[in-house]
């Protein structure tokens, strides 16, 4: 809210006296009942003010996503149903590009037909205008240089950690079997790689919280994040960091998700990973391989798997031995705790977090 948020404000409120004055002064003219103040008059339902600032912004659940990035730890006054605004957006969003991806040609007509009807009405509502990158057929909608989808999970990603109750209330709305399942429908399927990424994302910060692992684990979620990493894509290493995060978190009596990386192979595959020297295609390499080590040190030691995993790592000759006692982590600093895909959101001063417009609809008395 600013200086040019008032003007606007104070020259719309103008143009209605003017207009509702002119009605009054009518009224008196032709002897109305009433007189003066005897003209019917009422604030059209639909009009609403649109202020040149939040042109452009996108706004999901009354928020402004751009600003809320800015200051995570903001009062939201309904923080639950901003979370569940974001979810349903990025999911809608994910449909969208697997519909634009489909090879039926009928179904891409028809993504395309909805996806545009979406836009129209976003920006009807004063919200941001958003174009096709490249124009091709599967690129993602973006804005202000990055994809709606990506922006949507900025936020979901910074509510989870400092909200980290909020990861409770996902699971329980049924969320982690949806999101699991978005995530397989982008594996082997390169148009469709930023569904992958932005699901990982919501994967692993769901999976820091001991509780909603179990969920995980019965959505298929360790079978589905082996999958995708088969080929080996850039974003591979931040799905093993985030399949050891489920390893760690598990405290279910059976360790179910040890249990379910054996029983997936995952331990050929990671060794596959450590003894690879070219990893070039990774955007860290170094990481991975601590991550994939981490992980079979985790299987390794299990107290109940743990006989299965060694036997499987016995196969492997002395490969795993070359590694199993060295200290990898020193390689990740303890330092470095960003979180690269959080890098550069923090754009402009911070003004106005909440849509007001939104605010007064969600919260005008009965």
């Amino acid at each position: 809210w600013e200086a040019t948020c008032r003007h606007e404000l104070r020259c719309a409120l103008g143009e209605l006296a003017t207009g509702l004055h002119g009605l009054r002064t009518r009224a008196k003219e032709r002897g109305a009942p009433g007189g003066y103040d005897g003209a019917a008059w009422s604030l059209p339902p639909t009009y609403t003010i649109r202020y040149s600032q939040h042109e452009g912004e996108l706004r999901v659940g009354g928020i402004f996503l751009r600003l809320f990035l800015k200051e995570p730890t903001y009062p939201l006054r309904n923080p639950k149903a901003f979370l569940e605004a974001c979810m349903d957006r990025l999911l809608a969003e994910c449909e969208h590009l697997v519909g634009l991806t489909s090879e039926d040609v009928d179904v891409v007509r028809a993504t395309e037909d909805a996806a545009e009807k979406a836009v129209r009405a976003e920006i009807a509502a004063g919200g941001m205008g958003v174009k096709k990158a490249g124009g091709t057929r599967g690129e993602a909608l973006v804005v202000r240089g990055e994809d709606v989808m990506t922006q949507v999970t900025h936020a979901i990603v910074c509510l989870l950690r400092v909200r980290a109750s909020l990861c409770d209330h996902i699971a329980q709305l049924g969320y982690v079997s949806k999101v699991v399942s978005m995530l397989g429908k982008s594996a082997g399927k390169k148009p469709r790689h930023s569904i992958g990424v932005q699901t990982m994302r919501v994967i692993e910060a769901l999976a820091q919280q001991p509780s909603v692992v179990k969920a995980l684990n019965s959505a298929n979620a360790v079978q589905t994040i082996l999958r995708t990493m088969q080929p080996l894509h850039r974003d591979a290493g931040f799905a093993l960091e985030t399949l050891k995060a489920m390893a760690t978190n598990d405290n279910s009596e059976t360790h179910s998700v040890i249990d379910e990386c054996i029983r997936r192979d995952a331990i050929p595959f990671l060794v596959s990973i450590v003894e690879k020297e070219d990893l070039t295609i990774l955007v860290d390499a170094a990481a991975a391989k601590v991550h994939a080590i981490a992980l079979l040190k985790l299987l390794e030691n299990d107290t109940i798997h743990g006989g299965t995993a060694q036997a499987q790592l016995g196969a492997h000759g002395g490969t795993w031995e070359k590694y199993k006692h060295q200290k990898h982590d020193l390689f990740i600093s303890r330092n470095d705790t960003r979180d690269r895909y959080l890098m550069d959101v923090d754009t402009g001063p911070t003004k106005l977090l909440a849509d007001s417009a939104f605010n007064e609809r969600m919260h005008k008395p009965p």
